[in-house]
């Protein structure tokens, strides 16, 4: 065989957005699966949305709330709007309701906060849009 010159590597793809917004994602996507194929502007259903939580961690305080979405190909995964956007849609967002949801970033996700069977989990934050 024979060898000529360093072997280039591609380099890694671009972090998974939802509409407008820039990601938040930080490293290379989830080693063990490929990005999940979410369109940015599918409606999702709400199936759950749990009270809002305080926290306390290493940045200070902060707030969330998490949502079970549903698309019409009834393909499940959990939302998590964290600070402003807890202030702007918690009182919008409503179990039954369908949205869409642009400018979220999409992270492996954790699975000791969800019992939705998807490895894949929606963040919300100050950019998030909700129509």
């Amino acid at each position: 065989m024979d060898h000529q010159g360093p072997v280039s590597r591609p380099a890694p793809p671009p972090a998974r957005r939802l509409g407008p917004g820039p990601a938040h994602h930080r490293g290379p996507p989830h080693p063990k699966a490929p990005l999940p194929h979410l369109p940015p502007f599918r409606p999702r259903s709400v199936t759950k949305k749990a009270e809002i939580k305080h926290f306390t961690n290493a940045r200070g305080e902060g707030k969330l709330f998490s949502v079970e979405l549903i698309d019409d190909a009834s393909a499940e995964i959990r939302g998590t709007f964290f600070g402003a956007a807890v202030d702007k849609y918690y009182e919008t967002v409503h179990e039954g309701g369908v949205y869409y949801m642009a400018g979220g970033a999409v992270k492996p996700a954790k699975r000791q906060y969800t019992s939705i069977n998807n490895e894949w989990e929606i963040t919300f934050g100050d950019r998030t849009t909700v129509t």
